[in-house]
């Protein structure tokens, strides 16, 4: 060691120096130094460290403006951040992600927050045969899980109850919790957590998977009655003609509420005209498709002690009988010359398409 001017150098027998020592205590190495053992310091370290690893190295103070930019050495730009909650920020230094972007790993509150731009927030892969992708678990034990089975069908299960539903095709399918088909044993709904509206395109199969367990319509509507006879084209003058009709599937019920002021010029076979649909024909061996009831009539010409409706099929009209006979054959057709200026009646009448 020399010394000159209170300044203490080390050196190598070459004269070349190693280290200095000035008055105020400060130490410099020179050039790429190694020190072996333990090197204990309890100022601040100056300068640059060495990017080697110094496995020996420890202070007993405080190594003050540090700042990791990477996770490896070849990092250029701040990568991670463990905030004072230690939470682990990726891409961001705000643990508010949602909205903003970046990832937090939020360890206290065991949870992961992820924020993306245009793409996905989060992929998960499973590399080989169907089964859970995502595993749902509570307090430790599995409740369910997401997955997939023939390649591409995506379910959600429930491990109680073996319940699921699945994504195949162009259907959504009741499945078991690993999303195997679960034929007629799950519900949709229950007595008192009811869905509210049903929006279907086509029809409902109920109680079988057959055509004719298919219903595939349901309507409520209004129509305009109107009297005519057989004989020509003239009408009554009205006082009142409403009508409504329910359609289920291919039965149609209709009701009216009909009265006239006159009778007019009418003349033959009186027809209730203006059917919303017309009656089909389903019944073999007779013309004769479907029946009904008056439930009130008034302002008839004659007293009469029965009348009833009936329709014929392929038409948009049905007609009434009169009479007392224990057959149809008995009964005559309701006629012009039956109304008074006043008729009025409320009939009712179910026939099929």
């Amino acid at each position: 060691m020399t010394s000159t001017l209170g300044i203490k150098k080390i050196q190598y027998p070459n004269g070349t120096n190693i280290a200095t020592l000035d008055s105020s205590g400060s130490i410099a190495f020179a050039g790429a130094s190694t020190v072996a053992g333990t090197l204990g310091v309890t100022g601040a370290i100056t300068g640059t460290l060495a990017t080697a690893a110094q496995t020996n190295i420890t202070s007993v103070g405080t190594l003050t403006s540090f700042r990791s930019t990477g996770i490896d050495d070849n990092a250029d730009a701040l990568a991670m951040t463990i905030d004072t909650s230690e939470r682990v920020l990726i891409g961001t230094t705000s643990a508010v992600i949602i909205g903003n972007g970046g990832i937090a790993l939020k360890g206290a509150d065991g949870r992961i927050d992820a924020s993306g731009g245009g793409g996905p927030a989060a992929l998960f892969d499973r590399r080989t045969n169907d089964g859970d992708i995502i595993g749902l678990y509570k307090a430790g034990s599995t409740v369910g899980s997401i997955g997939v089975t023939s390649g591409d069908q995506i379910y959600i299960g429930r491990n109680t109850g073996s319940q699921g539903i699945k994504l195949k095709n162009s259907a959504l399918l009741p499945s078991s919790n690993a999303g195997a088909d679960a034929d007629n044993s799950k519900d949709l709904g229950t007595s008192s957590a009811r869905w509210k509206d049903l929006y279907l395109s086509g029809g409902a199969y109920i109680g079988g998977t057959g055509s004719s367990n298919l219903l595939n319509d349901y309507e409520e509507g209004t129509w305009t009655p109107t009297i005519g006879g057989t004989s020509n084209s003239n009408e009554p003058a009205y006082g009142d003609k409403h009508g409504t009709y329910t359609k289920i599937g291919r039965m149609v019920t209709v009701n009216i509420n009909i009265t006239i002021t006159a009778v007019n010029s009418l003349n033959g076979t009186i027809l209730f005209k203006g059917l919303p649909f017309t009656t089909g024909d389903n019944l073999n061996s007779t013309s004769l498709e479907a029946s009904g009831s008056f439930a009130y009539v008034q302002g008839m010409s004659s007293a009469i002690s029965t009348i009833e409706a009936a329709a014929n099929h392929s038409q948009t009209y049905f007609t009434a009988y009169i009479g007392s006979g224990t057959s149809w054959t008995t009964k005559a057709a309701l006629a012009h010359s039956d109304l008074a200026n006043n008729f009025g009646c409320r009939a009712t009448l179910t026939y099929f398409l």
